[in-house]
């Protein structure tokens, strides 16, 4: 669950870093537009909530930057670009399995954690889950109070009601929504009343506001958010206010603003989401007594400016250069190319790897420079894939891979690419032999060593197995590559619960640094599993694989 949770958290997160970044920029605006109609700040506020709810953006060169692009990227060390195609290194403790560094990982080596639910970082996503829950549940309820409570009241035109069990105008429903009114408005004052709240149907603010206070509820974490509902909601009622006294015949400014003041100090104990007089009264105010109608070259460079902007703020930069690793592909030539090897995955181990003669590498040079993609962020689920590992003549290893011929991978870096291109191209790339001993280790520096571990009742050591090589090793890497080419995964099992279960270890070893990862293996109810940490998800395993690691004890 805690996975789940926690990769939701962090795409909430990235939409909150680049919303505050348009909501202060509105802001600042916001200042600009003092003079012209409120209705264009309004229109703004809209890109802001857009984008905290949103997780998507139409890419632009002409967008706002996003600080923390999900591009794959920000990981390409470009003195070795390297792509890994067997050790399962995980990027971050709690980013989703699926997005695990498996077949096609970078050549990143982060820290691992076995114990993914007790770390602070975990608490706070906890905190910030059961908030959100707590606010959704509070709008929730506060509007089925609501509707309980205006169950009885007189219908005196279409979808106007009257009730004396409110004391303050407010706009109520998503579907059909109704004006709610206090049995004593009458007059002048009535007519006021229901041209502003006829606004906020007509604008569809009924239906804006409580999906902006859901934003709120999700980003609650955030002050910039609650300070640009607040805005956004000073916005709509000015801009309601405008709209009633543009509509009158005659100037109603002073007759308009001492209904606000008096319906304002009416005390109310009801939560409601559109009510008359009870938002910003002071500015409101201000702002009706100050009214003017506005010219029209006023409004069009208002509007003007409103476009342009809401244009930025929806929308992400994109540099129209193209990709570091796209043109080092783009201008590969064989002159250049020191050595070529593939590496295909899943395959049979006999035919998973091959070393290219000098005289093949001509036609593979070729569809390397043919590359072409929309640069895009790392796919939820990994899968087969076939690696080309290009060793230029100044040394650096290059990876140019084909991912479920539906993304091109050059240096890490993802390109979502034609797949009837990619599957041709790649249609005739076949292993001939088994993967060399040390192969990753030679291309990529790390060095990978495993031990496995039989286990009794509460994690009790019963046997051990290290350092594991040869047909043991590769037994190892097998089980490892099967769990990560795994796309269904199930909830943690209780490890220590288990009379008989095993461990196999993977230490990642670079420059004097290691890290380490455990898979558990274990047979339930008449299936074979293997899990990721103690409390990681869990997937099945082959029973042959299962076997094999049984027979070793």
């Amino acid at each position: 669950m805690i996975i789940y949770i926690m990769h939701f958290f962090s795409i909430v997160f990235k939409m909150g870093i680049t919303a505050s970044i348009a909501a202060v920029i509105v802001m600042v605006v916001r200042l600009f537009l003092k003079k012209a109609p409120k209705i264009f700040s309004l229109m703004l506020w809209f890109a802001v909530f857009f984008r905290l709810l949103c997780p998507f953006a139409i890419q632009s060169s002409y967008g706002l930057p996003n600080p923390l692009s999900n591009n794959i990227d920000y990981a390409t060390n470009t003195q070795t670009p390297v792509t890994i195609p067997i050790l399962p290194i995980i990027e971050e403790e709690y980013r989703n399995t699926a997005n695990v560094s498996s077949i096609t990982a970078p050549n990143t080596v982060l820290t691992v954690s076995n114990n993914s639910f007790s770390t602070p970082l975990n608490i706070l996503v906890y905190i910030w889950f059961f908030g959100f829950i707590a606010l959704v549940l509070y709008g929730f309820i506060s509007y089925m109070l609501m509707k309980h409570r205006m169950r009885i009241s007189t219908k005196i035109d279409k979808n106007i009601y009257e009730t004396d069990r409110i004391k303050v105008p407010f706009v109520l429903g998503f579907i059909r929504p109704r004006i709610y009114i206090p049995v004593w408005l009458a007059g002048d004052e009535l007519e006021y009343i229901l041209k502003h709240e006829q606004t906020h149907i007509k604008r569809y603010d009924y239906l804006f506001k409580p999906i902006a206070f859901l934003a709120v509820a999700l980003h609650w974490f955030n002050p910039i958010v609650w300070i640009s509902y607040i805005l956004m909601s000073r916005d709509m009622e000015l801009s309601a206010d405008e709209n009633v006294m543009k509509q009158a015949a005659y100037d109603i400014r002073k007759s308009y603003s001492s209904s606000l003041v008096r319906l304002s100090s009416v005390e109310s104990d009801l939560f409601i989401p559109l009510a008359f007089g009870k938002t910003g009264v002071k500015s409101r105010v201000k702002n009706i007594l100050n009214y003017k109608k506005p010219s029209f070259w006023v409004s069009t460079v208002s509007l003007i400016i409103v476009v342009g902007i809401g244009g930025f703020l929806l929308t992400n930069y994109k540099a129209k250069d193209i990709d570091h690793s796209l043109a080092w592909a783009n201008s590969l030539s064989v002159d250049n190319v020191q050595s070529i090897e593939m590496v295909k995955s899943p395959s049979d181990r006999d035919n998973q790897y091959k070393k290219f003669s000098s005289e093949e590498f001509e036609p593979i040079v070729k569809i390397i420079n043919a590359s072409k993609g929309q640069k895009t962020n790392t796919p939820d689920e990994l899968g087969s894939t076939i690696v080309l590992y290009i060793t230029t003549k100044d040394g650096i290893v290059h990876t140019f891979q084909n991912l479920r011929n539906t993304y091109l991978v050059i240096d890490n870096v993802y390109l979502s690419a034609d797949s009837l291109w990619l599957e041709n191209s790649f249609k005739n790339f076949k292993g001939d032999s088994p993967l060399p001993d040390g192969f990753f280790e030679r291309v990529t520096g790390i060095t990978t060593t495993y031990s496995l571990t039989k286990l009794g009742k509460n994690g009790g050591v019963l046997d051990s197995l290290s350092p594991l090589d040869g047909s043991y090793k590769q037994l190892a890497e097998s089980i490892v590559s099967s769990y990560m080419l795994k796309s269904t995964i199930s909830p943690a099992r209780d490890i220590n619960s288990f009379d008989k279960y095993y461990m196999l270890r993977v230490t990642y070893s670079k420059n004097n640094s290691n890290e380490t990862h455990d898979y558990y293996i274990f047979s339930i109810d008449g299936g074979t599993y293997i899990q990721n940490g103690k409390d990681g998800p869990c997937t099945n395993i082959d029973i042959e694989l299962y076997n094999h690691v049984d027979a070793l004890f």
